[in-house]
């Protein structure tokens, strides 16, 4: 995912859209239209970074604006471990963050009634931005405080979430499925209240196998044994070039897709969505989305005049 950057990007891109629907209906919208998406479950814009891997500048231009407000609400980068791009912890008060709010809003009513709650994050293609919706949403559901967070890296091929939360790559879920680690040893506290990690561990030569084999199973067990109330949060690969998200989307309860506005390519979507179960869709968010400054005036009034 790139390395550490020392500040947050001073500008940023999105537009929010007002809109319920979340159903599997919202692909067919897409696809009729040429210009860009007007649905989302929440628009949310990665910082532009030119170093950074998937911290790429969205290709539609808008007036830069500043940051909303400046404060660091929790310690700097280089103390915590944690990666700037993580903007619902670093800037809490931020429209950006506010995005991952709405979208936490519109996920609650698919929470309800659940004690375990197993939300996967999907998308068509690498670099879309999965880990960076994941870990912000993951940041966000923590922060409200209802039930703890468990965030497990699903990408066994090019695993990102122990670099965005400054984690060892030691033990992980590769060696919890190759028997080679207990529960407590693969589960790691982070700066962020009410949220842990089970990181990805080493690359294993093969990835499908282990997703698909019982232990994945034994893993969902532990996690309902050890915690009376939590959302499992699973970031997984891509789902065009893997056969992961398939085996993954059979354990979960629901997932959103990720779309890159004016990249991700339709076609691919509409590939990637016939290889797994759409009955299981909750909402897409897409990424990297200009926004216009006049939708955000509100977000002053807390200011001294």
């Amino acid at each position: 995912m790139g390395k550490m950057y020392d500040t947050l990007v001073k500008s940023r891109r999105e537009q929010p859209q007002d809109t319920k629907q979340t159903d599997k209906s919202l692909f067919n919208k897409i696809f009729q239209k040429t210009n860009e998406p007007e649905i989302s479950d929440a628009h949310v814009k990665q910082q532009a970074t030119p170093n950074a891997a998937v911290a790429q500048k969205p290709s539609v231009a808008s007036a830069s604006l500043p940051i909303v407000s400046s404060e660091q609400y929790q310690k700097p980068a280089e103390e915590s471990g944690i990666d700037p791009r993580m903007i619902v912890y670093y800037e809490p008060r931020s429209k950006e963050a506010e995005q991952f709010r709405i979208l936490r809003a519109r996920l609650r009513k698919f929470a309800q009634d659940k004690q375990h709650v197993i939300l996967l994050v999907l998308g068509t293609c690498p670099q879309e931005g999965k880990s960076f919706i994941a870990s912000n949403l993951a940041i966000s559901i923590a922060q409200a405080g209802t039930s703890p967070v468990l965030l497990l890296d699903g990408d066994l091929r090019k695993p990102t979430l122990h670099k965005l939360f400054g984690l060892p790559a030691a033990r992980g879920l590769t060696d919890y499925l190759t028997s080679n680690a207990t529960f407590e040893e693969v589960i790691y506290t982070t700066e962020v209240n009410g949220l842990q990690v089970i990181p990805a561990g080493d690359i294993p030569h093969n990835p499908a196998e282990l997703i698909a084999s019982d232990r994945m199973q034994l893993l969902l067990n532990d996690i309902k044994t050890n915690f009376s109330t939590c959302w499992l949060i699973i970031d997984s690969p891509p789902v065009i070039s893997t056969p992961e998200p398939a085996i993954l989307i059979e354990h979960a309860d629901g997932f959103i897709y990720v779309i890159q506005a004016d990249k991700t390519d339709k076609k691919l979507v509409k590939d990637s969505l016939s290889k797994i179960d759409n009955n299981k869709l909750l909402g897409v968010v897409f990424n990297r989305i200009a926004y216009q400054s006049h939708n955000y005036y509100y977000y002053h009034t807390d200011k001294k005049k």
